[in-house]
């Protein structure tokens, strides 16, 4: 069955593909937008109707971290393990249901594309996806698909490759011809080891010079900060964390992204008690620079540690942990409004 050009012409003047088709010129990506003869609401659906693998579609999964969005873009064979992309990110995740995925991305469930959302959500992309030398996801409405390259794609979202899939399959490990050179792992594991070493030396301005403009970063306490947002909140506990005492372990890292284990010792300032965090970091890079840096951690120790017994009894509970976000979130907001824009700027 075809798809007559009345109706083409009117999925193709839809607004979420409207929006895809503008991000995709946008970056500089060919318009490869078509429209197929049904929905393709699922990745067996979409893979018959292209005449391709299914491992080669691209799909768009959302969840729920509190009331932010999480993407995770995956091979259409793979189903997502939740568990892993929750100890990635240090947050717990929730089914979304189709409401909040409209409302958070613009676009129905069978149509979501991997950009152009509404609200830019946290981006996880299936490991298993860098095999193939163009994937398929969805252009913003349930009857139409693109192509595209999965590093491409990966750079576009700013994604945390990962392996996120409930069973992890043996084809699934990264293929020989991604195996980065020696420059470049190098280049990219001593910008992390840089950026912690200025964050030792309490140095706002050398940390930032390692984030790309783009930077997006998250955290139990930020669930998400861009741009300035996160200089401005690196600043901030440069300027307060007299006490500080940063120890870095192991690091690595490739063409794709990079990991990092990392402790600090402080006194938090709030309450004047004393806390040993241990972090594990996870980054993607653009031109050289972090575009995407998630920090996890056990919130729940944390807490402990920094409110004392509440935190230690509550700390794991659901309402403990917004209100702490709030309290970070205000602190950060009256930092920046004092200080005026008069801290370093990413990049």
């Amino acid at each position: 069955m075809s798809v007559t050009s009345d109706v083409a012409t009117g999925i193709h003047a839809h607004p979420g593909v409207v929006r895809v088709r503008a991000a995709l010129l946008r970056h500089g990506i060919d318009d490869s937008i078509i429209v197929m003869p049904e929905a393709t609401h699922t990745a067996h659906a979409a893979a018959e109707a292209l005449g391709c693998r299914i491992d080669e579609i691209a799909k768009s999964i959302i969840f729920r971290a509190g009331e932010r969005a999480v993407l995770v873009i995956t091979s259409g064979r793979n189903r997502v393990d939740d568990t892993k992309v929750a100890a990635l990110l240090g947050e717990t995740l929730s089914k979304a249901d189709a409401d909040f995925v409209r409302t958070q991305t613009g676009f129905v469930i069978g149509g979501v594309a991997p950009f152009a959302h509404t609200f830019p959500p946290i981006v996880f992309m299936d490991e298993a996806l860098l095999e193939f030398e163009r994937v398929w996801p969805a252009a913003g409405h349930p009857n139409t698909m693109f192509h595209i390259s999965p590093r491409r794609l990966a750079e576009v979202t700013c994604a945390l490759i990962a392996d996120v899939a409930l069973v992890k399959r043996a084809s699934a490990a990264l293929p020989t011809h991604l195996t980065p050179t020696e420059n470049v792992v190098h280049t990219h594991e001593k910008l992390i080891r840089d950026f912690y070493a200025a964050f030792a030396k309490r140095d706002a301005a050398g940390m930032a010079v390692c984030y790309h403009p783009d930077i997006s970063f998250s955290d139990p306490a930020f669930l998400m900060l861009r741009g300035k947002e996160a200089t401005g909140m690196w600043t901030m506990l440069c300027g307060r964390g007299k006490d500080l005492e940063i120890t870095l372990g192991d690091v690595y890292a490739d063409a794709e992204g990079g990991r990092a284990h990392w402790e600090a010792k402080y006194t938090f300032s709030q309450t004047g008690r004393f806390v040993h965090n241990k972090i594990d970091a996870v980054f993607a890079f653009r031109d050289g620079k972090i575009i995407r840096h998630v920090d996890r951690f056990d919130f729940w120790k944390w807490s402990g540690q920094a409110l004392g017994r509440f935190g230690t009894l509550l700390g794991w509970f659901g309402p403990v942990k917004a209100l702490v976000r709030k309290k970070a979130a205000r602190s950060l907001q009256e930092y920046m409004d004092k200080q005026e824009g008069k801290f370093p700027a990413p990049g």
